[in-house]
């Protein structure tokens, strides 16, 4: 506890800046990060197989988007740059500094040497051949000495940080790693000077080793803030549900790795990320009473609840409303979907149908992400619905 108290200052300051960083990472994703660098990022990881997403695990959306901010570019340019370039910050803000550790975050592997519970820990960089003290609450209650571990790290003047979740490295990982290096003779100097494209092209390598080698399914981010999650630490974390890997054997005896067999296949007809499903709303727009919408984006401690409701009679409904419910099907698509625990704030629509025997219901999380992610019908069905309404819908105050 003594140890940690001489911490406190930074301990405020690192919190302060990540929630600055995932409001700004939420912004960045949302106005700039284009649908094809998802998938350009997908492809290169190996999650994109056949135009679907293929994930082992939650934290595997993560690194995609990840990888997504910072290595795909165009014309020199990531998420990164083209949104510094149309929302230039303030001077000595904590967005420009923000934005300046993003500009100059890297991946690279390193090996932690000691622990400072509740605080961060301090590790050997083995690519850079450099000693930091990386300030990750998380990774502080979980690491072990010894652990070598991949991560991307942002470097500002008062710590060093990572940008999600760090990724296990197992020794043939890194032994083909030391190899490759070694075979190149690719220096500690050359790592330095390499462009930011460079550097992305070896993340990617990097980070596709790790998840070859399971890294994905053996490691998990923890909340910091979370008390529970922390009481569970001391555990490393395994999958309850065991789902088939990428590259295992395929289940239906082809002799092909899963990603390349039935993997597709089975993504395409699972079901989207839903918390509850209704089978179908049996009424008929033709008994159609009320319309209620609501939409925000959802932030620590908001409840749905605390938004504007926009509320039509039937008969006031704009015509283009009512087609839109009726062309998309809408009331075979009750439900909850999305996922409220991913982001800060959290993207929210809320759509309920009145009629004389019963309410259809629909809640959106994360309408935008899902839409990145999929191209399921179901989905585009409901955004193409939500989007009239918010046409229709009177400005926000």
């Amino acid at each position: 506890m003594r140890e940690r108290a001489e911490y406190a200052d930074l301990l405020v300051r690192y919190k302060r800046r990540r929630a600055a960083a995932l409001a700004l990472n939420h912004a960045i994703l949302d106005e700039c990060c284009t649908k094809k660098m998802v998938e350009t990022a997908g492809k290169r990881l190996g999650m994109w197989q056949r135009g679907t997403f293929i994930f082992d695990t939650e934290d595997e959306a993560a690194l995609l988007m990840d990888c997504a901010l910072y290595d795909c570019f165009r014309n020199g340019a990531n998420a990164i740059d083209r949104y510094a370039a149309k929302h230039p910050p303030a001077a000595g803000s904590d967005e420009e500094a923000l934005l300046g550790a993003m500009k100059q975050a890297f991946y690279s592997v390193f090996q932690v040497e000691k622990t400072i519970k509740g605080v961060g820990v301090r590790v050997h960089d083995l690519l850079f051949d450099k000693e930091r003290f990386v300030v990750d609450i998380s990774l502080s209650q979980t690491a072990c000495e010894g652990l070598v571990l991949a991560s991307r790290l942002m470097l500002f003047e008062e710590f060093v940080t990572t940008t999600g979740a760090p990724l296990l490295v197992d020794v043939v990982t890194l032994a083909g790693l030391a190899a490759y290096l070694d075979d190149t003779d690719t220096t500690v100097e050359d790592l330095r000077e390499m462009s930011r494209q460079e550097r992305g092209t070896l993340a990617a390598a990097i980070i596709r080793s790790c998840l070859e080698a399971g890294a994905s399914e053996q490691t998990a981010y923890l909340d910091p803030d979370s008390d529970e999650q922390a009481a569970d630490a001391t555990e490393p974390f395994r999958r309850a549900d065991r789902r088939i890997g990428r590259n295992e054997p395929c289940p239906c005896g082809s002799g092909r790795k899963y990603k390349k067999c039935c993997g597709p296949q089975d993504a395409r007809g699972a079901e989207l990320p839903l918390r509850a499903q209704a089978d179908g709303f049996a009424g008929s727009l033709q008994d159609l009473e009320r319309v209620e919408y609501r939409r925000g984006m959802l932030e620590e401690g908001a409840e749905p609840s605390d938004f504007r409701v926009t509320v039509w009679r039937a008969e006031e409904l704009p015509a283009e409303a009512m087609k839109s419910l009726e062309e998309e099907g809408i009331l075979e698509l009750g439900g909850v979907y999305g996922d409220a625990d991913v982001g800060d704030p959290v993207q929210y629509d809320q759509l309920r149908l009145a009629f004389p025997d019963g309410v259809f219901e629909l809640e959106v999380f994360n309408r935008g992400i899902m839409l990145l992610m999929t191209d399921d019908e179901k989905i585009k069905r409901i955004h193409r619905t939500l989007c009239v309404l918010d046409r229709a819908s009177p400005p926000a105050n």
